[in-house]
């Protein structure tokens, strides 16, 4: 229920807070940065935010929102992207070599140079119903 209506972040680091579907989408873009560890942000909206060279740490973002947002070069290390909705967002250089119950349609998102380990390639491969391991 917060109101982030125009609000500015610059270099904010959220450590170990609870903020449930938080409307980052309505920040005031303009130099928005921030970082978050050991955060709750489930149910959270980023749609169309620029916020290249995000760090989400051992977070949880389950059914959040990164709809035609920017997130190149963002790390989401030891994060949980369960039921997360990623369309039309620039991934490039980001990374989920440690992130977790992701899906995300390569044909829906820009994802060059983007980081996966062999192990969490599934979430990339769901869509064609293929059965890995």
């Amino acid at each position: 229920m917060a109101k982030l209506e125009g609000t500015v972040f610059r270099e904010v680091t959220f450590k170990g807070c609870k903020m449930l579907g938080m409307p980052f989408d309505r920040c005031n873009n303009f130099i928005l940065s921030f970082s978050f560890k050991n955060c709750i942000l489930d149910f959270s909206c980023f749609n169309g935010l620029s916020i290249k060279q995000t760090l989400f740490e051992n977070c949880s973002l389950k059914g959040a929102f990164f709809l035609e947002a920017n997130m190149e070069k963002s790390v989401f290390k030891h994060t949980n992207l369960q039921d997360t909705a990623f369309e039309g967002t620039q991934l490039k250089g980001a990374d989920f070599r440690t992130a977790l119950h992701f899906r995300i349609d390569p044909d829906q998102n820009d994802l060059k140079n983007a980081r996966f380990s062999p192990e969490n390639l599934e979430g990339l491969l769901y869509k064609y119903g293929l059965r890995i391991g």
